[in-house]
């Protein structure tokens, strides 16, 4: 696998990497020197964050405008996103992310597993 994007977890005890051929994450142990786990994506990265202060909690931004979310168990959650347009960012306590455009953002809460548009798209202009 070669790595296109690495995050240090908050706690800096892990290392994940993603990397395009295949597309997967592969999760490291800092402290053991040793892989934790690997898991395979259906599209190449895009960008990702960990969300939690360990691995257990991170968010994918897919090629194909996928955002996907996964928890220690696997993943957790897709969902698919009307444009491209930034990483996604977020707060781990209130499990809420937002994933940014030109004009419109949208918010993903975790709990309840609902996407809503945090500000409505600005009016065609003529």
């Amino acid at each position: 696998m070669a790595s296109s994007r690495l995050r240090l977890s908050r706690d800096g005890k892990f290392l994940a990497a993603t990397g395009v051929y295949p597309p997967q994450v592969k999760v490291y142990e800092l402290s053991e020197l040793s892989m934790k786990f690997e898991r395979h994506m259906d599209c190449e990265v895009v960008q990702f964050d960990v969300l939690s202060d360990d691995y257990s909690k991170m968010a994918f931004l897919q090629a194909d405008r996928t955002v996907e979310f996964h928890a220690r168990f696997g993943t957790y959650y897709k969902t698919r996103i009307p444009k491209v347009g930034p990483p996604p960012s977020g707060a781990a306590p209130s499990g809420l992310v937002i994933v940014a455009f030109t004009h419109l953002a949208v918010s993903t809460t975790l709990v309840s597993e609902r996407t809503s548009s945090l500000f409505p798209p600005p009016p065609p202009s003529y």
